[in-house]
């Protein structure tokens, strides 16, 4: 497990806040505060060198902030909550047997960006072929009303148009990008019986929530589609197929 923060600025949110509030909803003390940024600094993509060395960062932090004899913060989870992920953290009873740990979810954000351009067919089937359990992808919709996939207002950083998608027709788009930038319906074939996340960058209109939501339902891909997004355009999409998770 690890704690995440996605869009600061939008949200008006940082990780040090995250962590206090994943703190407080499982119930951990510093060391199972550390545990958790050990845990991303694996997952992270520094290599081994870089790994060990914020680790043991951490590792040094933690020991000299309860050397010092801080005050350790006890944090109680609330009644019904998930609790931490091993007994060796908790500050509730010790009784208390914790849950089986959740199965770790591998989402790939905007298919494989390292490696292969990001919102791509290739960039999709190569998280899927690394072992994703999820792909996430952006999606946008054009003048004409096809949802196509795309982070960005405009072509310009991945494909050096400076026009923005919403002023263009799905033809012209392809004609811009040689074909590359790949229409929804594209994406929801290369991942069959794969789990997509759709994330619904921007406020999105009425229209185009129910250009995405019309393309998900004729590829019959609702039992796999998962929607994040800012809350009103998100509750639309639960409502009408798949799962959502507002911001």
């Amino acid at each position: 497990m690890t704690i995440n923060s996605d869009d600061p600025p939008m949200f008006g949110t940082d990780l040090n806040s995250e962590y206090d509030v994943a703190a407080r909803l499982l119930g951990l003390d510093e060391r199972g505060v550390a545990e958790l940024a050990k845990n991303a600094v694996e997952a992270s993509f520094l290599d081994q060198a870089g790994k060990d060395r914020i680790t043991a960062e951490i590792d040094a932090w933690t020991e000299s902030w309860l050397a010092r004899g801080e005050p350790r913060r006890r944090h109680r989870a609330p009644s019904g909550s998930m609790g931490p992920m091993s007994t060796a953290h908790r500050t509730n009873s010790p009784r208390v047997t914790p849950p089986a740990p959740p199965r770790t979810v591998a989402v790939a954000h905007r298919g494989d960006p390292y490696q292969i351009r990001e919102n791509t067919l290739p960039s999709l089937r190569s998280a899927l072929d690394r072992g994703a359990d999820v792909v996430e992808v952006d999606v946008r919709v054009t003048r004409d009303g096809v949802p196509m996939l795309l982070h960005d207002a405009t072509l310009e950083r991945l494909w050096g148009h400076e026009r923005r998608l919403a002023s263009l027709s799905a033809d012209a788009v392809t004609d811009l990008t040689a074909g590359r930038l790949p229409r929804l319906d594209e994406a929801l074939r290369v991942t069959l019986d794969s789990r997509l996340m759709i994330d619904l960058p921007g406020t999105p209109s009425r229209r185009d929530v129910a250009a995405m939501i019309g393309t998900v339902r004729e590829s019959g891909a609702a039992d796999r589609v998962y929607w994040t997004g800012t809350p009103r355009p998100c509750s639309r999409c639960g409502t009408s197929t798949g799962r959502r998770r507002s911001r």
